[in-house]
């Protein structure tokens, strides 16, 4: 590496690591970008959309090139293919290479299995956020990550948000909270939006209102750092509108159906590690 250019490749180029690469793109002072991916016709696509080389993760040779090319290499494939495609490739990577995992579950040390204890790994947990600037993201190093190669990948996950290094025993619950959590919110907005409707209100107009909801809601939270109940009472006034839905909200147990979807999310990354 010289410099001046940051080399990163992307292993695959699914939703997530699409929305990653999509992120660096945008802004990519300093950066070097390459990609690989099964499908022909998303190559194509995201190679003039974005002006970034992108090989045919078919060729075996073309991946090892792209390993051996890459200061950092974020693997966006599925789980069941993370650890065969860095033992495949585990001969081409450099000693200070950081090879960053974004699969669920995937545990450091099995990535360590698959490339040895002295390669630098990173386990990353992005979310949905990441295609808009506004991924909560959360990440781990093994042993071999030195202080300068973490120096490195901090700046490139805050082009996708907000990055909190978290003890790997965390990693899982962190993937189940604000991994999963974008599908846990949207669904809300659903609820939201088709009950609004069904009281009368045009679907585009129950959508602006929901959107706008959601983007004021989360400005709140970021900026105020008061806790979520602090700023709910607020707009909660004794025997109002809004401590009426409250009341049938907790009626309803929705505290405690959130808190199921969490702990089954977090099951399930438990599982697939």
């Amino acid at each position: 590496m010289d410099n001046v250019t940051l080399r990163i490749g992307f292993f695959g180029m699914g939703s997530m690591g699409g929305a990653l690469l999509r992120a660096l793109a945008a802004s990519p002072d300093g950066l070097a970008l390459r990609a690989s991916n099964f499908d022909a016709a998303r190559r194509e696509a995201l190679a003039a959309e974005l002006a970034v080389q992108v090989s045919d993760a078919a060729d075996l040779e073309a991946q090892v090139d792209l390993a051996r090319w890459s200061d950092i290499l974020f693997v966006a494939v599925k789980p069941g293919g993370v650890l065969p495609l860095l033992a495949a490739v585990r001969p081409a990577l450099r000693p200070e290479t950081l090879v960053v995992s974004i699969a669920a579950g995937i545990s450091l040390a099995a990535l360590e299995d698959a490339l040895g204890e002295t390669q630098p790994c990173a386990r990353v947990m992005p979310n949905l956020g990441a295609r808009v600037g506004a991924s909560a993201t959360t990440y781990c190093l093994n042993p071999a990550c030195t202080a300068p190669l973490e120096a490195l990948l901090t700046p490139v996950l805050a082009r996708f948000g907000s990055a909190l290094r978290l003890p790997e025993p965390q990693m899982n619950l962190a993937t189940a909270v604000a991994g999963s959590g974008p599908a846990y919110l949207l669904l809300a907005a659903e609820a939201l939006i088709d009950a609004a409707v069904a009281e009368g209100m045009p679907r585009k107009h129950a959508l602006a209102l929901v959107q706008a909801l959601f983007e004021g809601t989360g400005k709140l939270m970021a900026q105020d750092g008061s806790e979520p109940a602090a700023l709910r009472w607020q707009v909660t006034s004794p025997g109002g509108t809004t401590a009426a839905g409250v009341a049938h909200l907790e009626a309803a147990q929705v505290r405690a159906a959130l808190a199921g979807a969490v702990r089954a999310a977090r099951r399930r990354a438990d599982e697939l590690a």
